[in-house]
């Protein structure tokens, strides 16, 4: 699932109450999936990769479906890098 997509549900039935839920739902999934692999998606951070001796700043993008308990299946990307989120030594988040 992409946090930008996300899965709408036809089967609500009012217009815009349906919609703000499914949006709540999405943030919810992707707070949760921040929180169990430590992870910032969606704002600019600065992070520090195993192997990399300079920080790299930057929006983390999912380029891996976020339904999965095994890390070395998501694949995550901040500029061109593609990484896992095992490999993160260190991430804050920058003001934007």
């Amino acid at each position: 699932m992409s946090f930008d997509q996300g899965e709408f549900s036809f089967d609500a039935n009012s217009g815009e109450a349906g919609y703000l839920r499914w949006k709540e739902q999405l943030d919810e999934a992707k707070r949760a999936f921040e929180h169990r692999w430590g992870i910032i998606l969606g704002r600019p951070v600065r992070l520090r990769l195993e192997g990399h001796s300079k920080s790299i700043t930057g929006t983390i993008q999912l380029i891996s479906p976020a339904r999965t308990s095994d890390p070395r299946k998501i694949r995550l990307r901040i500029n061109t890098l593609e990484f896992h989120p095992h490999e993160i030594e260190s991430i804050t988040t920058l003001d934007p």
